[in-house]
């Protein structure tokens, strides 16, 4: 499910004081990026609760990777599944003529 414009605003609101480690992870060499900031991330969506789907600033504020936050086994992190929202909505079949 992706977020609306209100339902991302809320979420957000209270996403950028997160603090709790099992969503901000950590860089273990498992998963890329493996963690996030909460003052440089958008969250955009989620697959299920707690698996949150996220705009990454960190590297562009121009064009954001997107990261989606794993937690099953020896996976446990935040990992990038497009290099960008246009690739991402590309796979999606979202909006992107071919």
């Amino acid at each position: 499910m992706l977020y609306n414009a209100g339902l991302m605003k809320r979420v957000n609101e209270k996403w950028y004081y997160e603090t709790e480690s099992a969503y901000i992870c950590r860089v273990d060499g498992k998963c890329f990026p493996g963690d996030i900031d909460p003052h440089r991330s958008l969250l955009i969506g989620e697959l299920q609760p707690d698996a949150m789907i996220a705009l990454d600033y960190r590297v562009s504020a121009i064009s954001p990777s997107v990261v989606y936050l794993i937690s099953c086994g020896e996976l446990d992190g935040w990992i990038e599944v497009a290099p960008n929202i246009e690739r991402f909505m590309e796979g999606l079949s979202l909006g992107v003529e071919s």
